[in-house]
């Protein structure tokens, strides 16, 4: 059997091929002009036959980078009357407490926004939609340029019988367009995020259509017949033609997969409650797991007023990575990120361009990275010169530093800048921060795990194996599965539990049949949130059982409440969501995939190189991470390097390799 995990970032794209119990890791430039481009010589540079390829698990930037840089499909939106500026007005939230900011624009411009004759309600249908409305509606709309229409109506979600109609009149009309019904992208009530999540998922599915055709016509060319598999923001796997037609499904595709290999990893280890952290690039992505299981979301915001509103994994994302942007502010403080360089011109280490600093050029002056860069695959030197001109020019001058104090001071505040968006998860969720284990990957995230840790009082760190290319092997450990969810307003009383399991049956069936498998080769989840009468939202529990008993609700709400305060007296609880989750167990060796036994060398230093700490350059031995055994326990500071990705252990940080190769630093 031969698998291949592909996961596609800002700067590197990274691929990890599992070949009849045998690892191949590659780690090539991304090629941002056609990401399939870079897909293609990943694979091709593994050592295997593409022929002989049975399944590809591909994590995917592609939705996220258009969403955020406005480079999606020009949409047109059809919409009850009276309700054509939803989308503008929002939650009536600013991005900035202060000061002002240039106005929001909606994905779809108010000219591409129309009303027509239709009203509904939580009970059904008050006024019929006059589908000849919507034609012409949509004729305007394809006439004036659209590519993609969606139609989106009040109260669709429990009355879908006009939105129905308007989608079924438009797609007998023009068969070959894109129409998009909101309420089968997205379940959610309120007009809002239903309508913006649908118009998320319609502005960027042209875009991804294009690429997975572009991407199976390449795979076509060097004869790969393999299944292919794209990575879903919830974690699971869906067909690639599927993730063409809800392309807002892969909006956090890639940090969704290490996610998923950050459990499996933590589950072999026996470590409950962990926050995962990987720093490539480009991006930061955290996502903090207490109990065993990674949470999900339907409240993400992937940008001030882009709500995506389906399950997805809880990550938080920062724009702070190996090739962030590091400058002086207005106000003359030391500014790090969201802008990076990405690929291409790359950081100025890279030699091709001088006009901005970055966290791997401060890295690299301060020692912590080598100046011949460890990739699967090669080597990659790096220009230490360029970087300490770069910026000694940028930062060190303005704020009238040495380059080493300004190298260290990019360090620091990208450090706090990744360390705060942990606390405030920690903050949100109520955990403390020091029941969590720190579980470090991505290129850049072993090398800024250590003082990230530090600052949030964090005393364990494990660094898997391959920490460079995690997130493409989590794919492999990725599962298809099916979400089903909705609101509820029941009272937890025996009516209200025989309603919950109907509803559960329900969705298991949905699911079900959207995954076209036999039930017996799936296991499903259920989770319900319930709260206190006259509360909007609640607390999320997993049940055993599609209908517990009233008491035992009462009971796992009770012990899950305590956590966040004090429970009320004589109250009473209400339900108010319900989820289905159906996964389809795959038929891989997934004890295989996760390392099992791990031999090592002698585990001595292969040299030594000077890194700055706390203000001055200490001699720290080098070693190859290969060539540790589990034997080895070493005490900070010192280096540790593999392909793709650098571990750095500050003074005092003691420092063992577990049996699958996992590095668990302990400060």
């Amino acid at each position: 059997m031969v698998l291949v995990g592909i996961d596609i970032g800002g700067t590197f794209t990274d691929l990890v091929c599992y070949a009849d119990g045998e690892f191949h890791a590659v780690k090539v430039d991304t090629t941002p002009a056609d990401f399939s481009q870079g897909f293609v010589e990943a694979l091709q540079a593994c050592g295997v036959v593409p022929g002989d390829v049975d399944e590809i698990f591909h994590g995917t930037t592609v939705a996220t980078n258009a969403l955020i840089e406005r480079k999606g499909a020009q949409c047109g939106l059809i919409t009850t009357q009276g309700f054509r500026d939803v989308l503008a007005l929002r939650r009536r939230n600013r991005r900035k407490p202060y000061g002002q900011e240039v106005v929001f624009e909606p994905l779809i411009s108010r000219a591409f926004r129309l009303e027509v004759s239709e009203r509904s309600g939580p009970d059904g249908v008050v006024t019929p939609v006059v589908l000849d409305e919507v034609t012409a509606a949509a004729e305007h709309l394809w006439e004036a340029g659209a590519e993609v229409v969606v139609v989106s109506f009040l109260h669709a979600t429990r009355s879908p019988e006009n939105e129905q109609a308007a989608v079924q009149a438009l797609r007998n009309r023009w068969p070959e367009r894109r129409v998009i019904a909101a309420s089968e992208v997205c379940g959610v009530a309120s007009e809002f995020e239903r309508t913006a999540t649908a118009a998320a998922s319609a502005y960027v599915t042209p875009l991804m259509a294009t690429y997975l055709d572009a991407l199976e016509s390449r795979l076509e060319e060097i004869e790969c017949r393999a299944m292919l598999w794209v990575v879903t923001s919830d974690g699971g796997l869906a067909p690639a033609a599927r993730s063409a037609e809800a392309a807002v499904r892969t909006a956090l595709s890639g940090p969704a997969a290490g996610v998923w290999g950050a459990q499996y990893l933590c589950a072999a280890s026996n470590v409950a409650s962990f926050v995962a952290c990987d720093m490539g690039g480009t991006s930061f992505d955290a996502c903090l797991v207490s109990g065993g299981v990674p949470a999900l979301t339907e409240s993400r915001e992937l940008d001030f007023g882009l709500p995506v509103a389906i399950p997805s994994l809880d990550i938080a994302t920062l724009g702070a990575g190996g090739g962030s942007v590091a400058k002086v502010g207005a106000r003359g403080g030391l500014e790090v990120g969201p802008e990076g360089v990405g690929a291409d011109p790359g950081p100025a280490c890279y030699g091709k361009q001088s006009l901005q600093a970055t966290v791997i050029d401060a890295d690299l002056i301060l020692g912590r990275v080598g100046k011949e860069l460890r990739l699967p695959g090669g080597v990659r030197k790096l220009d230490v010169v360029a970087a300490r001109r770069t910026v000694a020019e940028r930062i060190a001058r303005p704020l009238k530093l040495t380059p080493e104090a300004a190298a260290a001071g990019i360090v620091e505040v990208v450090e706090e800048k990744m360390a705060e968006c942990i606390r405030l998860l920690a903050l949100e969720k109520r955990i403390p921060l020091d029941e969590l284990v720190l579980v470090a990957y991505g290129g850049a995230g072993p090398l800024h795990a250590p003082g990230i840790a530090q600052d949030l009082g964090i005393s364990k760190i494990l660094v898997p194996y391959r920490a460079g290319l995690f997130s493409a092997w989590g794919g492999l450990l990725a599962q298809a599965r099916e979400i089903r969810s909705v609101r509820l307003d029941v009272a937890v009383d025996s009516d209200g539990m025989a309603q919950l399991k109907t509803v559960f049956e329900t969705q298991r069936e949905e699911a079900l049949r959207r995954l076209d498998v036999d039930s017996k080769t799936t296991r499903t989840l259920y989770e319900v949130e319930v709260g206190y009468g006259g509360q909007e939202t609640g607390i999320v529990l997993e049940l055993d059982q599609p209908a517990p008993a009233v008491q035992t609700l009462y009971d796992l709400f009770e012990s899950r409440y305590r956590a966040f305060g004090t429970l009320m007296e004589g109250y009473s609880l209400r339900l108010r969501k319900a989820r289905t989750t159906v996964i389809q167990e795959a038929d891989r060796p997934f004890e295989r995939l996760l390392p099992s036994a791990w031999e090592g060398g002698d585990g001595i230093a292969s040299g030594e190189r000077d890194v700055w700490f706390h203000g001055e350059y200490l001699t720290c031995p080098v070693f190859n991470r290969e060539n540790l055994n589990t034997k080895c326990f070493m005490v900070g500071p010192a280096v540790i390097e593999e392909a793709g990705a650098t571990t750095v252990v500050p003074p005092g940080v003691v420092v063992r390799v577990d049996t699958r190769g996992t590095l668990c630093l302990e400060i």
